[in-house]
């Protein structure tokens, strides 16, 4: 910056150098004579002047702005304005902080390395937003600029670059191969990640609806990865479902089959997690052992292991419930089940009211059945399957048939037994006499 400063300054005083003394000075230097040999001064208080091993720029008078300007047309412009106060303006007067780079709709851009198409630093024209990036730029010259930054050179390269907006909005853009000169580089189809007023996040999207949102028709290589093996993604193009798998990610070439991240022993195994066909809801876990096979699958592929559905059904093994809160196809094995809802129980058969079948007629009808009373046959348990509460009360129901007809035949039975003694007794009588 020094020697920069240095050449300006001598190219300001070349003129000077070489004018005759008592030549009137060119405005804004006041009118003074140039003094040139031993020590330099040029202006009548002394305003530029040279000891033995300085140059300085310093006006003595009321003077507290040493400016550079551009005389090409009869007004001219600033080039570099220096304030007693230590503020410096760069293509403007009205300097607003320590260092000011243009102003107005003048280009107030920072180009840091080769110019415009390497890195640049600038604002937009009419919300003032920051301006940030590699090959991008900020330009003010009409209303077609006004909230937009732009590509500094064509390339094949492409572009990012960051703008600090209004309100706390925050946009990250960027794209990359082919690029022209002066494109506009925020359009949102550009914007890769946007912060909004209100803190949310936007991934590929430029209008958040939570916190994070990851935008709309993700796929292959576009969800949410998490470590090596789980990945949350949305498999819109095959049944508009969301998706979170665990060692079972989206195959780039066919979204509708998964590779294994690992498939490097005989239990190396996936599980999908996913909606129904047509986001309707229900929610389906399957489950893969790739082994050592690393080939893509579908989900034909996978076991289906059990079904969430939205009425709060579920299913194990099995997608259709047909109306049942649980079902399973399989065995279940249990330490403890116990039914709490009980719609009746067979303590009604020792009422005294209760009509209990005679044998002769428990045994016609098995002969014509082929099953008790009240029990389903094999062909309905073959077809309906059974409620177990209702299957243990009705055999309940049996057993407490059973009993009373035990009861009954024990009576029986004592009678027939008194009735023996006393025939016994008769006999034996008559035997002694």
């Amino acid at each position: 910056m020094n020697r920069i400063k240095y050449l300006m300054m001598i190219i300001v005083l070349f003129p000077a150098v070489f004018t005759a003394t008592g030549q009137t000075n060119t405005s804004p230097l006041p009118d003074g004579n140039t003094k040139v040999g031993g020590f330099l001064n040029i202006g009548i208080g002394n305003e530029v002047w040279s000891d033995a091993t300085s140059l300085y720029f310093n006006y003595r008078g009321s003077a507290k702005q040493t400016h550079f300007w551009n005389l090409g047309g009869s007004n001219g412009k600033p080039i570099l304005s220096l304030y007693h106060t230590g503020l410096v303006g760069i293509g403007t007067q009205q300097v607003e902080g320590n260092l000011q780079i243009g102003s107005g709709t003048l280009n107030g851009m920072l180009c840091l390395g080769g110019g415009k198409g390497y890195a640049g630093i600038g604002s937009t024209r009419s919300d003032g937003g920051l301006v940030l990036g590699k090959n991008i730029y900020a330009r003010y010259s009409d209303a077609s600029d006004n909230f937009v930054a732009r590509v500094g050179k064509s390339n094949s390269s492409g572009f990012s670059g960051i703008k600090l907006g209004q309100n706390g909005l925050i946009d990250f853009f960027g794209k990359s191969g082919n690029v022209t000169e002066d494109e506009v580089a925020n359009s949102e189809s550009n914007i890769k990640l946007r912060i909004d007023s209100d803190g949310r996040v936007g991934i590929n999207t430029t209008d958040p609806r939570s916190r994070l949102d990851l935008g709309q028709s993700l796929g292959a290589n576009k969800g949410l990865r998490l470590g090596d093996y789980i990945e949350i993604n949305e498999w819109e193009t095959i049944n508009n479902a969301g998706i979170i798998s665990f060692n079972a990610v989206m195959n780039t070439n066919d979204v509708s089959k998964f590779d294994p991240v690992w498939a490097g022993s005989t239990s190396a195994s996936g599980m999908i997690m996913a909606m129904e066909s047509g986001g309707k809801g229900s929610l389906d876990f399957m489950g893969r052992i790739w082994g050592t096979d690393p080939s893509p699958k579908s989900l034909t592929d996978f076991t289906h292991v059990m079904r969430l559905n939205v009425d709060g059904t579920v299913g194990i093994g099995m997608r259709n419930t047909k109306g049942h809160k649980l079902a399973v196809k399989g065995s279940i094995a249990a330490s403890e089940i116990k039914v709490t809802d009980v719609s009746f129980w067979a303590d009604f058969v020792f009422e005294d009211d209760y009509q209990l079948r005679s044998l002769e007629d428990l045994s016609s009808y098995i002969q014509a059945n082929k099953h008790l009373p009240d029990i389903p046959s094999e062909n309905e348990v073959k077809t309906n399957g059974i409620s177990v509460g209702d299957m243990n009360a009705k055999l309940l129901q049996k057993v407490e048939e059973l009993s009373l007809y035990l009861i009954d035949m024990n009576e029986r039975l004592k009678v027939v037994e008194k009735e023996n003694k006393e025939l016994k007794i008769i006999l034996n009588k008559k035997e002694n006499e």
